[in-house]
């Protein structure tokens, strides 16, 4: 975790970022509640995005952050969660799964069939709980 360096803890960016993942889920309700099939790739970048921001929420409330030059800055942020027994490591390769699946789709035009994200829901939503779980405990 050469990309991973030592940082001021900051409960206020850690906040601020917390109230952006509430309102990135509150869309993923909104587009699963429109119309999930023709939504399933956002509802998939979206869910993965609010993963991200809640272990840069964790990483922030550590003291931690990753190096803005880094190349594999998604990468490091889900390794870094490997410290945590929480999240076990089947977890972590559906996180890492979840990158992947927003890489295809955003970068590169790729859909992402609803019975993916539909199969995958309650282990995503429980990731999310457990992420939450972790950075509240810490503010």
């Amino acid at each position: 975790m050469d990309d991973v360096i030592e940082t001021t803890p900051d409960k206020e960016r850690a906040k601020s970022l917390l109230e952006k993942v509430e309102v990135r889920l509150d869309s993923v309700d909104l587009m699963k509640n429109s119309d999930p099939t023709k939504f399933a790739s956002m509802i998939i970048e979206h869910n993965y995005e609010a993963i991200l921001e809640l272990i840069t929420t964790i990483m922030s409330l550590d003291g931690y952050k990753i190096r803005s030059e880094s190349t594999g800055i998604h990468i490091s942020s889900i390794n870094y969660m490997r410290k945590y027994k929480e999240l076990g490591e089947h977890e972590i390769r559906l996180i890492d799964d979840l990158r992947k699946k927003r890489i295809g789709s955003k970068y590169y035009g790729r859909h992402i069939d609803s019975q993916y994200m539909e199969s995958r829901e309650n282990e995503v939503k429980s990731i999310i709980d457990k992420l939450k779980s972790i950075a509240k405990k810490k503010i």
